[in-house]
């Protein structure tokens, strides 16, 4: 079970939010301006979910997506009250794809971005551009950075000479 808890400065929780996952793994916490977006496992197996959380720890508004076995995903804000959506992906014969969603703040898509990646590549992270588009880091036998536009189109892709790790 996963529970994320607002601590202020005295170490006393401010509020407390359990997590409705089955799955095991990592739920990632981003604060925003209008409050904390989450990513993390979903209920089901192969999915990821994400939640846009109010100073209060009332839940606003949540979204389950597909994505990788072990829940892997990525959250940074983008511009207003959107959040960025970064997860890897697998199909039917495990071919590895990184997923990226810019979600509005009642987190709806406004644009999805699918990258194909090489055998035993994984995202490393999302980071937004400021202008409503994004940034995209991949690790593996070949490590990429990705520039995806505002329209969710690609900008371009470049190699990087050194593995990316954590978030971009």
């Amino acid at each position: 079970q996963i529970v994320l808890e607002r601590i202020i400065a005295a170490s006393n929780a401010r509020w407390r939010v359990d997590w409705p996952a089955e799955s095991k793994g990592p739920a990632v916490p981003l604060a925003t301006e209008v409050g904390v977006a989450i990513a993390g496992p979903g209920r089901e197996a192969n999915k990821v979910m994400v939640a846009m959380l109010s100073e209060d720890g009332e839940t606003q508004w949540q979204r389950e997506f597909s994505g990788a076995p072990n829940g892997q995903s990525f959250v940074d804000r983008s511009v207003g009250g959107s959040v960025l959506l970064g997860t890897t992906e697998t199909d039917a014969v495990d071919n590895p794809s990184v997923m990226v969603r810019l979600l509005d703040e009642t987190g709806e898509v406004e644009w999805r971005y699918a990258l194909e990646l090489p055998s035993g590549a994984a995202l490393a992270g999302v980071a937004s551009d400021g202008e409503g588009g994004a940034f995209v880091a991949t690790t593996g036998i070949e490590n990429w950075l990705v520039r995806i536009g505002a329209k969710g189109s690609l900008d371009w892709i470049k190699p990087l000479p050194i593995a990316a790790q954590g978030n971009v």
